[in-house]
C-alpha cells in the first residue's frame, strides 16, 4: 500500500529528476556505476580492489585538508 501511495502521488518525482540530472551531468550512460565522494565514478562491475582503492583515495585526500 504504501509503494502504491507513493508512486500515485509522485512523493519522489523530485528526487528521481534531480537524480537522473546529475546522472547526465556525469555522463553516466549505464550501471552499475558508483560515484563517490562526488568526484570518482567506478562504472560497471569491479573487483573489490577497485574500490578499496578509490577509498583510500578518498580518505587520503580528506586527511590532509
Amino acid at each position: 500500500d504504501e509503494v502504491t501511495e507513493a508512486l500515485e502521488s509522485h512523493r519522489f518525482l523530485a528526487d528521481v529528476k534531480a537524480d537522473v540530472a546529475l546522472a547526465q551531468e556525469y555522463g553516466i550512460q549505464g550501471v552499475p556505476f558508483f560515484v563517490i565522494d562526488g568526484k570518482y565514478g567506478v562504472s560497471g562491475a569491479q573487483e573489490a580492489e577497485t574500490f578499496a582503492n578509490v577509498l583510500t583515495q578518498v580518505r587520503s585526500e580528506r586527511d590532509s585538508q
